[in-house]
């Protein structure tokens, strides 16, 4: 009888195990990302995106796109991450009205310095537009990791390519 017991309570912790793994995978916010201006934490950290600049580099496979988002006011031609400010990095196709989830079409890094990476799989990134180099356009992001860990919101984006 005791190794009955024991396989019906395995079984059933089991199964209560899978539901509130569903249930928790469920509850990520899905639809649209606000409108409001981004923030969150990094780190642990506040973090509230100022400024957020698209570059691009070439590789031997193509064109690659960087997004990055500042808590500072940095300007087309910076290069690297401003001294002591947390940044997100989101490597994304760049056209007006692009959307789509992080998962399955891309990733976000939330970094904290001096050197702390972060990998946000759950979110969304929305381009409402490009922008240039002088006029800002418009991105929204949500990325989540934990709960020290995810941003959301709107940003104005310089075009620097």
């Amino acid at each position: 009888m005791r190794t009955k017991s024991l396989s019906v309570n395995f079984v059933n912790s089991s199964i209560a195990f899978l539901l509130l793994h569903v249930i928790g995978c469920s509850s990520a916010p899905t639809g649209p990302v606000a409108s409001a201006p981004l923030s969150g934490k990094i780190g642990g950290q506040a973090f509230a995106g100022k400024i957020a600049l698209a570059t691009s580099s070439d590789t031997p496979s193509g064109k690659w796109i960087h997004l990055r988002i500042y808590e500072s006011d940095v300007k087309c031609g910076v290069f690297g991450t401003p001294e002591g400010r947390a940044v997100l990095m989101s490597p994304a196709e760049w056209k007006d009205g692009l959307s789509y989830d992080l998962g399955a079409g891309g990733e976000a890094t939330l970094f904290a310095p001096p050197s702390s990476n972060t990998i946000a799989t759950i979110g969304r990134v929305e381009v409402i537009s490009i922008g240039s180099s002088f006029l800002p356009g418009k991105v929204r992001v949500r990325a989540i990791y934990d709960g020290n860990n995810t941003v959301e919101g709107e940003v104005p984006v310089y075009s620097c390519m």
